[in-house]
């Protein structure tokens, strides 16, 4: 469902169905159909994005490494493929050097990384409640690529970071903030923000569902719903993920 508002202002809605296939790291396709009828087609891979609107007759592609939110955007896409894959919290955090808070609330950890090489990720400094253990606690060193929303941050402190991944995946803002729910370590939301931190896109994650993995024989905690906000457009975007699967490892051809 897309709930927006028109050029008058008056708020609309349509709604939809599509699938989605995911290829972790930086492959992706949407199909997006109604009453049977495909309308789009939106997907990435690791070099290019493309975006083909049937219903209006045209197609746009591009490559990953010139676009820009304010270019998709002119062409009908909302949020550019690699950042949605960021943005459903599915991909595997690698965030090596990144800078650990608490959310305003003391609800979330928060993992922030920095787009660009280089530079400090910043940390909005926010005071825990007395009952949220600090930052540092032991329980809270976790693997560099730790499944579901891990970070490596041991012996971390709040406000301090080292240098950041080389190329974190998204194109949107400067910034990346995945929020973590310190019991399950699932990731609970996302938020791209500028160089003025303000937040661009953010993404809320829950109705969390287990997914059996085919090759390792285990199991993998998947968000079943993800609502997209987009404060520019005054766009939401609610997507209900039905009986999401995991089919093993794919070679990217």
């Amino acid at each position: 469902r897309v709930d927006t508002v028109d050029e008058q202002g008056e708020a609309e809605f349509a709604t939809a169905d599509a699938f989605v296939q995911l290829i972790r790291p930086d492959r992706m396709a949407v199909i997006v159909t109604k009453l049977g009828e495909t309308y789009f087609y939106l997907g990435c891979d690791a070099e290019r994005y493309w975006w083909i609107d049937l219903e209006n007759k045209r197609a746009v592609t591009g490559l990953n490494r010139y676009a820009t939110v304010e270019a998709v955007r002119r062409f009908g896409v909302p949020v550019p493929p690699l950042d949605l894959m960021e943005l459903l919290g599915v991909l595997t955090l690698d965030a090596s050097g990144a800078a650990l808070s608490w959310s305003p609330d003391g609800r979330w950890l928060v993992v922030e990384t920095a787009r660009t090489p280089g530079e400090p990720a910043p940390v909005v400094e926010t005071p825990a409640p007395e009952s949220a253990p600090p930052v540092t606690d032991p329980r809270y060193a976790m693997s560099p690529r730790a499944a579901g929303g891990g970070a490596s941050a041991a012996g971390t402190t709040p406000g301090a970071s080292a240098a950041p991944p080389a190329r974190p995946r998204m194109i949107t803002g400067a910034t990346r903030r995945v929020f973590i729910d310190p019991a399950t370590f699932a990731a609970r939301g996302v938020e791209l923000r500028g160089d003025d931190g303000k937040v661009l896109i953010s993404s809320e994650l829950d109705r969390d569902v287990r997914v059996h993995l085919v090759e390792s024989g285990g199991e993998a905690r998947v968000p079943s719903r993800a609502i997209v906000s987009i404060p520019a457009m005054q766009t939401t975007i609610t997507m209900n993920l039905d009986a999401p699967e995991n089919r093993g490892t794919r070679t990217p051809t």
